[in-house]
């Protein structure tokens, strides 16, 4: 209790530094687990983002929500896309076609600072999945693709997904040298998070253990586990 609480009083100093203070308005229906001194800090920052990104996602999507089908979507890291995210995405049409809609989210305008960016990102993360659940046809299908810190919204964005969608419906989650630790006070968020939400069908983990990045090097029990830090493709 006492080690919970010193944790709770580290995040609540450091946001408040990070941040300007917030509305003191809690989250409804996030799938994000927030401790309270972060829901006391962040609930209103979150709550922002998440509904600013349904509306961005509104007004510039090349797909429309309610559409039906499988539908993909790659959060990338708190640098947002780049060459290689756009390789992964032209990857993934390539692999199947005829799969439905491939959408890249560059969500740097909503990244604050270090310590708020797996915040940040569960919190689009949902923003998305409500703008998809908006439609009134919904999905066979949902992937979502989470890289670095994007793990946190592609996390976000399937567990709403698999709550709000008919039973049988397949959700699917990948997580590409997912970064797992939350804030400073919650290095083992990930590990305890990752992949374990209810109706999820698959998910899965593409790992690199010689990354210098801390809390990106372990695997996750809730995942299955691609460990491919020796891969060819790597040159190892």
């Amino acid at each position: 209790m006492f080690q919970r609480r010193w944790r709770d009083r580290i995040v609540c100093a450091l946001a408040a530094l990070a941040l300007p203070r917030p509305s003191r308005c809690i989250l409804s229906a996030s799938s994000m687990d927030l401790s309270p001194a972060a829901k006391f800090f962040l609930s209103g920052r979150l709550a922002k983002i998440r509904t600013e990104v349904g509306r961005s996602l509104s007004a510039s999507s090349r797909t429309a929500a309610g559409g039906g089908g499988r539908f993909t979507i790659i959060f990338p890291g708190a640098g947002g896309p780049d060459v290689l995210t756009k390789e992964l995405r032209s990857a993934v049409l390539a692999q199947n076609p005829d799969g439905g809609p491939v959408e890249e989210i560059d969500w740097t305008r909503h990244r604050g600072s270090p310590i708020t960016a797996g915040f940040d990102s569960g919190a689009v993360g949902e923003g998305c999945a409500d703008w998809l659940l908006s439609g009134k046809k919904k999905p066979d299908a949902v992937h979502g693709i989470g890289i670095s810190v994007g793990a946190f919204a592609a996390d976000a964005f399937v567990r709403r997904c698999a709550e709000e969608l008919p039973a049988g419906t397949h959700v699917h989650l990948t997580l590409l040298d997912p970064f797992c630790g939350l804030g400073i006070a919650d290095p083992g968020y990930g590990e305890r998070r990752f992949g374990g939400g209810r109706g999820v069908s698959y998910a899965e983990q593409y790992l690199n253990t010689d990354d210098p990045v801390p809390f990106t090097n372990d695997a996750l029990g809730r995942c299955v586990v691609y460990d491919v830090t020796g891969a060819e493709e790597r040159g190892g």
